[in-house]
């Protein structure tokens, strides 16, 4: 689902392109990934691609909690961070917190501040792919 949403869009592979075509495998270079940010991003990472631990506490202390516990934190978040001159990016931002909700969350519909790490260090789809993997055995031996 975020492949698809990302690259039916375009505007992904549009903007971090070199030159004015659109590459037929809609490829994302991430040397130009810096042109996504948005005046509505939580700002945990800089320009250059460095995360600020202190931007990602302050996303917890927005919520006055260490998880999103259900959809409304996310409402909640991406409210916080709404930048008046920016409804692309409330639409970016929305689209992004939503899709990670849905994909991260626990089976009490939860997600962690690990999870949220794990996004941003980008290990989170391993991490889904392994807890995957591991229902798969347990119930294979069941």
């Amino acid at each position: 689902a975020f492949t698809w949403l990302l690259h039916f869009t375009l505007v992904v592979p549009y903007v971090t392109q070199d030159n004015w075509l659109l590459h037929p495998y809609l490829i994302i270079y991430l040397k130009n990934i810096h042109r996504l940010k948005h005046a509505s991003d939580t700002g945990t990472f800089d320009e250059e691609g460095r995360m600020y631990p202190g931007k990602f506490e302050q996303i917890w202390g927005v919520l006055g909690a260490e998880e999103l516990r259900s959809y409304d934190d996310v409402k909640r978040l991406v409210r916080a961070n709404k930048d008046v001159a920016d409804p692309v990016g409330w639409l970016a931002s929305t689209i992004s917190w939503t899709l990670l909700w849905l994909v991260a969350r626990d089976e009490r519909g939860v997600v962690s501040r690990e999870a949220v790490r794990s996004c941003y260090d980008g290990t989170l789809f391993y991490r889904i792919a392994e807890a995957r993997r591991a229902r798969a055995l347990a119930s294979k031996y069941e």
